[in-house]
């Protein structure tokens, strides 16, 4: 009798394991494909992110005054000088320095946060800026023996007379943007006047 050439049957365990592995790596696979590219989808907004802040600040910087620019810069410094201080002092159990440190920290940052805004507010809480920050510097003046304490008042005083400065600057341009804005509010009402006249006309 002639023998037939049978071909070899794996069994069923192995083929189960084939598929298992040859799944197992597409699986993978896709996985890697679908982080790559949520990688790089989260990358894109960041990147826009970052090149919108640049060009807001590059737009603020060619839009706002020199004088305003240091003013913000100024008291940006006044701020930092005051919570390093406040730091310092606090470890000696000196209250009363530190709360004029800590007002000197808060009431800088509101009036930064103003003057970018261009609120109107900056203007009136500028001149009481002045001299809250006077008279903190002369009630810290009584610590003056402490080292800290004495850096911070050599800083703000300088700090000071360069906010005088960029105040009055302040001032003046919140005086040119009510003028602009006086003067666009009687041409809207002269325009809406001249729109009334004409409709009442073609009546």
């Amino acid at each position: 009798m002639a023998q037939t050439y049978q071909q070899p049957q794996y069994g069923q365990e192995e083929q189960s394991q084939l598929g298992q592995q040859r799944f197992g790596q597409q699986h993978q696979m896709g996985q890697q494909s679908q982080v790559g590219q949520q990688s790089q989808v989260g990358r894109q907004p960041q990147m826009q992110r970052s090149q919108l802040g640049q060009r807001i600040g590059q737009q603020f910087d060619q839009t706002v005054p020199q004088e305003v620019q240091q003013t913000i810069e100024t008291l940006d410094r006044i701020e930092s000088v005051a919570e390093w201080a406040k730091t310092k002092v606090s470890k000696r159990q000196m209250p009363e320095a530190v709360r004029a440190l800590d007002d000197m920290q808060d009431i800088a940052h509101l009036e930064k946060k103003l003057i970018v805004r261009e609120s109107p507010y900056a203007q009136p809480i500028g001149q009481a800026v002045r001299q809250t920050f006077q008279q903190n510097v002369q009630e810290l003046q009584q610590y003056a023996q402490q080292p800290e304490v004495q850096e911070a008042v050599q800083q703000l005083r300088e700090s000071l007379q360069t906010l005088d400065q960029g105040l009055n600057a302040v001032q003046r341009q919140g005086g040119q943007h009510g003028q602009s804005g006086q003067q666009f509010g009687q041409q809207t009402e002269s325009r809406q006047f001249g729109q009334q006249g004409g409709s009442r006309q073609q009546y």
